[in-house]
């Protein structure tokens, strides 16, 4: 919720208004949420101007769509045994979002919703590999979300 600037509270309330399939995945705890799933969330805040679109992309290609000034919100995998750190060797498939790639130190720093705070940087291939992972092969998946 925080990638779109609202409270939890509204986002659960516009997630449930989303129909019954939304309200299976806020009653399953294990039940993926795919980028259809998401985009159709961000969506439904288009009153509050924003829109989302369904890409694959690459970090080459995130770091243009922050460039201007879009949020990119990538399917990584996550090791929740490790505090829910992004990574390649994660089981668990989970929606971050991408704050910066700093080519120059070679890391990404991202929002992660499974801790409610901004991450430590991470090296930009350990997060290419979990991106990779959860998207199951050379195609990575994401949301972008614009105004």
């Amino acid at each position: 919720m925080q990638a779109l600037g609202v409270s939890l509270e509204e986002g659960f309330a516009r997630f449930n208004e989303l129909g019954e399939e939304f309200v299976n995945i806020l009653q399953n705890p294990n039940a993926p949420t795919g980028s259809t799933d998401l985009n159709k969330f961000i969506d439904a805040f288009s009153d509050n101007g924003w829109n989302g679109d369904a890409i694959t992309a690459n970090t080459q290609q995130a770091e243009i769509l922050l460039s201007e000034g879009k949020k990119m919100i990538a399917l990584v995998t996550i090791d929740v045994n490790r505090n829910g750190v992004v990574s390649g060797s994660g089981e668990t498939n989970h929606w971050v979002e991408i704050r910066e790639i700093n080519r120059d130190t070679n890391e990404i720093t991202y929002y992660n919703p499974y801790t409610n705070e901004v991450s430590e940087p991470i090296v930009i291939s350990e997060f290419e590999s979990a991106w990779q992972k959860a998207s199951g092969g050379e195609a990575q998946t994401a949301v972008t979300v614009s105004t």
